[in-house]
């Protein structure tokens, strides 16, 4: 959960294979479905069930709390399906890249799907943003909101989520799309060893 460690324990589970176009990338990914679960881990009682993980990717298989979801919902099928699908093939492509730069790529591949929830994920993301922070959520958030308003307001940072919603949805769709494509440019051209792009990290004296 984030950079602290957790503990999720549960009895059940059940395996589907969801096939589906990924920015013109046919991917078939494993999702386990965990259920009936003894603990949810500290987020979830600290929150007195309110908040908890929904799930994370592995080199094997995506894992989804299933109760946190409505599986036909863009909650599921693009926040959490399109994104940990696009850790689970980065993990193939860049076995060594960090959480920013994973977490960058797997929220441009949200924005460049998302309909329904497209504005609340933007707003989210400028809530969220922290260049400074340690946690690579927060940085990979701020570098996607400087990136698409620089491409598409030709500023560094638009936190004005009413301007954001003056766009039409394909807008966003395509400079993300196209961010997420200058990027894997650019990593394959580092090379599949390559482990920090959109945030070097601070190197002491």
């Amino acid at each position: 959960t984030g950079q602290y460690v957790d503990l999720l324990v549960w009895k059940t589970e059940k395996d589907t294979t969801y096939s589906f176009t990924l920015n013109d990338e046919q991917t078939n990914a494993r999702v386990v479905f965990m259920d009936s679960f003894i603990t949810l881990g500290w987020e979830e009682y600290a929150t007195l069930g309110q908040a908890f993980p929904g799930g994370w990717a592995t080199h094997e298989a995506l894992y989804c709390v299933k109760k946190a979801y409505d599986l036909t919902s863009e909650e599921f099928l693009v926040s959490y399906l399109a994104h940990e699908s696009r850790h689970f093939a980065d993990y193939k492509l860049f076995p060594k890249l960090k959480s920013a730069d994973l977490e960058y790529r797997a929220k441009l591949t949200e924005l460049s799907m998302a309909k329904v929830t497209l504005f609340k994920t933007i707003e989210s993301f400028i809530q969220n943003a922290n260049y400074d922070s340690e946690n690579g959520h927060s940085i990979a958030a701020f570098c996607v909101i400087r990136d698409l308003s620089k491409s598409i307001f030709h500023i560094d940072f638009e936190r004005d989520i009413a301007k954001w919603q003056a766009l039409r949805n394909e807008r966003i769709h395509a400079s993300a799309s196209d961010l997420l494509l200058v990027n894997t440019i650019a990593l394959k051209k580092q090379g599949s060893d390559v482990e920090y792009f959109i945030k070097k990290p601070t190197v002491s004296p």
